[in-house]
């Protein structure tokens, strides 16, 4: 089937806009072109057209990591609601997302197969977690809520063998890219976000053992700690970094080293911790980790910190939602110097 898109097609090299018609072959983009002939054209002049957005930071299973949905939803809901969280993210023009957790092989394939509307997916399947650290899921009662099944395996790990035959685990189960929680997280209740999981060692034998499969390693890291142990164990990006400094993020733009910096999740947790609508031992490091996070940002990329975007779709349960909230703020950090 052939058929042209008529927009206002935006150069991204240039910043320059133009009418232009995208003319359309089986599914593929097949040229650009000022004027058409013989096709159907599809009017977007009100619009403009733009390559897709690529989520380096989704939780597609999820919808908030509720404590009562783990406690009350059957398994088979999880994949129910990922397919509509798929649907929202790809109509919301997110053409590719890198899964930070949860996410199996299965949901990979099927969105490959074309079986689904869903944007193309890279997956971590499990995040890889200390006893008691974040994705760590048993709760203060000593209750254990973890989801697993074959092929989404527990991510608990201590110690470099354990570590290492665990990144082998999920890396035999289809990761594309292993996720390490390398400091505690806002969401936990047994530990707080400038905490420091996994030694340096314990963070280095999982970069060499994902770099034996030509895989990388994205951390979460909130403490400053944590920041630095990822950056000498020879990490690929880091989530959040949230409490970096000026000489760790001039260290991490040396070292080439990608910030995923989830301005959207930050802002609006701090929102829910003021309405009192996260729990409670949420919500003082929600507010806290916003009180200082934008201008911690600002740092490292006044350093050269190479950034890219990642909202955190599934921790807000807002897939798709998020992108258009998420552009809509972009004046927070538009003064930034590119």
């Amino acid at each position: 089937m052939r058929f042209a898109v008529k927009g206002e097609l935006v150069d991204l090299e240039s910043g320059d806009h133009e009418r232009r018609y995208i003319l359309i072959d089986n599914g593929k983009i097949a040229s650009v072109e000022r004027h058409v002939k013989g096709v159907d054209v599809v009017d977007a002049s009100d619009s403009f057209i733009l390559p897709g957005f690529i989520d380096l930071h989704v939780h597609i299973m999820e919808d908030g990591f509720r404590v009562e949905s783990k406690l009350e939803d059957p398994l088979s809901l999880y994949f129910y609601r990922a397919l509509e969280n798929m649907r929202k993210t790809l109509h919301a023009g997110v053409t590719t997302v890198r899964d930070a957790g949860l996410a199996d092989l299965g949901v990979r394939m099927a969105s490959e197969s074309h079986m689904i509307q869903s944007p193309r997916m890279q997956i971590s399947v499990t995040p890889l977690s200390v006893t008691g650290g974040h994705f760590d899921f048993h709760t203060r009662s000593g209750m254990n809520i973890e989801r697993t099944y074959p092929g989404l395996p527990s991510g608990i790990c201590d110690g470099v063998p354990d570590v290492r035959k665990k990144t082998r685990e999920v890396l035999r189960a289809g990761a594309d890219v292993v996720k390490v929680m390398a400091t505690g997280g806002v969401m936990s209740s047994t530990d707080s976000p400038s905490d420091t999981q996994f030694t340096v060692k314990e963070l280095a034998a999982v970069v060499e053992e994902a770099s034996f499969r030509g895989k990388r390693v994205m951390v979460h890291a909130h403490g400053l700690q944590g920041i630095k142990n990822s950056l000498r164990a020879g990490v690929h990006s880091v989530e959040h970094g949230t409490y970096i400094d000026e000489r760790t993020a001039a260290e991490m733009s040396e070292r080439g080293v990608y910030l995923v910096p989830t301005f959207l999740v930050t802002r609006l947790n701090c929102r829910r911790a003021m309405r009192g609508e996260l729990q409670e031992y949420s919500r003082k490091d929600a507010i806290e980790v916003a009180r200082v996070h934008r201008d911690n940002m600002e740092t490292a990329h006044e350093k050269g910190v190479r950034m890219v975007m990642g909202p955190i779709q599934g921790l807000l349960n807002m897939a798709g939602i998020s992108w258009n909230f998420f552009i809509s703020q972009k004046s927070e950090w538009s003064h930034w110097k590119h």
